[in-house]
């Protein structure tokens, strides 16, 4: 199971993505537009131009986790 504690070493995705975006996409922007290793176990967080859903992408031993969180505006 996947949990965000403070020995994980987080990293934020300098543009807005939109939301369609998936595992394969965020992999090459961070290889190509951020020069990093998606496969070292780092936390990737990317946002979308609203800034309501982040999506949160990090390697586990068997495989990617993607979660997204969108935030309700309307409160």
């Amino acid at each position: 199971m996947f949990s965000l504690n403070e020995s994980l070493v987080y990293y934020l995705y300098p543009r807005y993505i939109t939301a369609g975006k998936g595992i394969e996409c965020l992999y090459e922007l961070i290889r190509s537009q951020m020069g990093a290793d998606p496969l070292n176990g780092d936390v990737y967080l990317f946002f979308n131009k609203k800034r309501d859903l982040v999506k949160i992408l990090h390697w586990d031993t068997d495989g990617f986790i993607l979660d997204f969180q969108r935030f309700d505006t309307t409160v």
